[in-house]
């Protein structure tokens, strides 16, 4: 009898002991900014997984002395998919058009440049870099300069993949 209630003690306390440690690791991640972020590249990883896409981490793109870091970038047939994660707990408030929001917690009030805003300046500079990127092939005779296609290229990249995708 005494031994069965020892046990069931021990197999409590190791069961308390994962469960703190599970939540200490979550909050320490969490507080560190990064627990948002791991949760959106395991969903990018198995939605892509299943498509045979892939997905890029931290991608940096250098420009004429921008740099722009991207969260995710998805590749697939489509092209590409930039996706930024954001992570708060708490509230976030702001639309499409202003140049800042806000988060609010329980302790404080947080302004931040506007992350949809933020998406667009970093998908111009990746446009400016294809485009500046097929110019150079054109200048080094590694593609024929035909205006019509580089038109249809550029376009492509800038804008008909995603509205081919989206159905818009």
């Amino acid at each position: 009898m005494q031994t069965s209630l020892i046990v069931i003690v021990v197999i409590a306390a190791v069961i308390a002991v994962a469960i703190a440690a599970w939540y200490l690791r979550k909050s320490l991640l969490f507080s560190k900014g990064t627990y948002g972020k791991q949760t959106v590249k395991s969903i990018l990883k198995r939605y892509a997984l299943s498509r045979n896409y892939k997905v890029l981490e931290n991608v940096t793109l250098n420009y004429e002395g921008k740099t722009q870091t991207i969260d995710f970038v998805l590749v697939g047939f489509f092209g590409l998919l930039f996706v930024s994660a954001l992570q708060g707990k708490g509230d976030f408030y702001g639309d499409l058009k202003e140049p800042r929001w806000s988060f609010v917690d329980d302790e404080k009030k947080v302004r931040f440049d506007n992350p949809v805003l933020e998406m667009d300046k970093k998908i111009e500079l990746f446009r400016r870099l294809m485009c500046n990127l097929i110019g150079n092939w054109v200048e080094n005779g590694q593609y024929p300069s035909d205006e019509k296609t580089l038109k249809k290229i550029v376009e492509g990249i800038s804008y008909y993949n995603a509205q081919r995708y989206f159905h818009l």
